[in-house]
């Protein structure tokens, strides 16, 4: 009974005042059980109530230090050491604890995916993992990576903890593609998706070393196609901070540095100039 209560308490956070007043209920019907009054059953009962309280203070303080992963682990120890003489249980808060301990492990490289109403765009939930990294590391020692490049780790500064966020799309292979007509069947029970963003794809077909493996009128196809993404990625910029409040000024302004980046690098590796959209505003002057 004990291992199971504190099984729930561990996992579903019970332990309200009602709680509190059935432990009370129990403890009184075994104290007045006459036929059981002159055995142990009362002061088993008594001691069952008694380490059943001691979980749930512990568990109102590990809820206080929620945000605090070393001193919650410390309780949780303490809590399975007060129970060393039940085996059963202090696994029991053992395993919770090495719970607490999965999550906030060192997460370096780790990738996690997040399924998003349609209509989510990726400034909201780089916002929402902003607040939530905030939170457990301190405002001052995050940043966000706003691009879908491969990552440095040496050219990150150890000092902060960095997130990167990008979009990606589920892939098939072509039994999947035949297999999967439904919507919901290409949205559920999926574990591969492969976007790398943009700049992998101009790599692999405009590099020198590269173009030369793939048909002429295909990569300068793809090269048009690359042209009217720029265009576009900058048309929407605009449109982005037409639209945008105040709270949002500091990612425009990184998404509009990550897309000048782009367009210098895609100018490199496609060997012409590609045009920077004008901001709004701006005006064109040209001298003949």
């Amino acid at each position: 009974v004990i291992k199971a209560v504190s099984q729930l308490i561990a996992d579903a956070g019970i332990g309200g005042s009602r709680f509190q007043q059935s432990l009370a209920i129990i403890n009184n019907f075994a104290n007045g059980d006459v036929p059981l009054k002159n055995t142990s059953f009362p002061a088993e009962v008594k001691d069952l109530t008694k380490r059943i309280r001691t979980v749930l203070m512990a568990t109102a303080q590990m809820k206080e230090h929620e945000k605090d992963p070393e001193m919650l682990v410390d309780l949780q120890y303490s809590l399975a050491n007060s129970y060393a003489s039940t085996p059963e249980l202090r696994r029991t808060w053992l395993e919770s604890m090495a719970k607490v301990h999965g999550f906030f492990e060192e997460e370096e490289s780790k990738e996690f995916i997040y399924k998003e109403p349609k209509l989510t765009g990726l400034s909201e939930i780089s916002q929402r993992l902003l607040k939530l990294y905030s939170d457990k590391f301190g405002a001052d020692n995050v940043k966000m990576i706003q691009d879908s490049n491969k990552v440095n780790p040496k050219e990150l500064d150890p000092k902060y903890a960095y997130i990167q966020v990008t979009y990606v799309v589920p892939y098939f292979d072509e039994k999947e593609q035949q297999d999967k007509r439904t919507d919901f069947e290409r949205h559920h029970n999926i574990n591969r998706f492969v976007n790398a963003g943009p700049m992998a794809y101009a790599r692999a077909f405009f590099e020198e070393k590269n173009a030369k493996k793939y048909p002429d009128n295909q990569v300068k196809l793809l090269k048009e196609i690359f042209r009217r993404f720029a265009e576009a990625c900058g048309q929407a910029l605009n449109v982005n901070e037409r639209l945008i409040k105040e709270d949002q000024l500091e990612y425009q302004e990184e998404m509009r540095a990550h897309y000048r980046d782009m367009l210098t690098e895609l100018s490199g590796i496609m060997n012409e100039q590609i045009p920077h959209t004008r901001q709004p505003g701006t005006d064109r002057h040209t001298t003949y």
